[in-house]
């Protein structure tokens, strides 16, 4: 399991996990997941962190500085 978050063009975040993370991408940019990417605005997104663990739920627990510090070292630091 691939836990990743990616960044909206409007600044938001998405944290989420999958098994392949190529078809994930492909999905949420062809909006096979409208419950968070009905939002035009939201389908220009980077990627910008993976790591192979399942950590889900502990980072969507974080607060504004832990997830500062996590989304700004590059693929959690491994």
């Amino acid at each position: 399991m691939i836990v990743y978050i990616i960044k909206c063009s409007n600044n938001e975040y998405y944290c989420g996990k999958t098994k392949d993370l190529d078809k994930r991408m492909f999905q949420h940019r062809n909006e096979k997941y409208p419950h968070w990417f009905c939002n035009d605005k939201r389908r220009d997104f980077e990627l910008i962190w993976t790591y192979p663990a399942d950590i889900e739920k502990k980072i969507k627990k974080f607060g504004v500085k832990q997830f500062a510090e996590i989304v700004s070292t590059p693929s959690g630091g491994g």
